[in-house]
């Protein structure tokens, strides 16, 4: 049940970074720089995958399953925080429910049976 289909497999790595104009410049500039960052994918121990990417913002990031996430050397938490932090709502970790409102405004999502209301 994936709704992304691309070539590869089980095995393909994901890298995602977000940006804004105050820290990368115009879009032209933010592609680049991403475009030509280092990426690495390997399978160092016991064949277990790990990726490294040197973002043009953060630095060195690695992730594999023994390690998880490294970010400049240091270790970083992935499973023990919301899902979802902001000032219109925090959807927990595993939550299955999100309800977020702003200025009368709101968006309520019921992934187990997926519903949807925007009010």
């Amino acid at each position: 049940p994936f709704d992304l289909v691309a070539p590869g497999g089980a095995d393909n790595v994901w890298i995602v970074e977000v940006g804004r104009s105050a820290d990368h410049g115009d879009f032209a500039t933010f592609v680049a720089s991403v475009t030509n960052a280092e990426v690495e994918v390997s399978r160092p121990v016991g064949n277990q995958q790990r990726a490294r990417y040197v973002s043009p913002t953060q630095g060195e990031l690695s992730y594999s399953r023994p390690e998880g996430l490294v970010v400049g050397g240091s270790p970083v938490p992935i499973g023990q925080h919301e899902r979802l932090e902001s000032p219109w709502g925090n959807v927990c970790h595993l939550g299955r429910f999100l309800a977020l409102e702003a200025e009368g405004h709101s968006l309520t999502i019921d992934f187990a049976k997926g519903a949807r209301e925007v009010a």
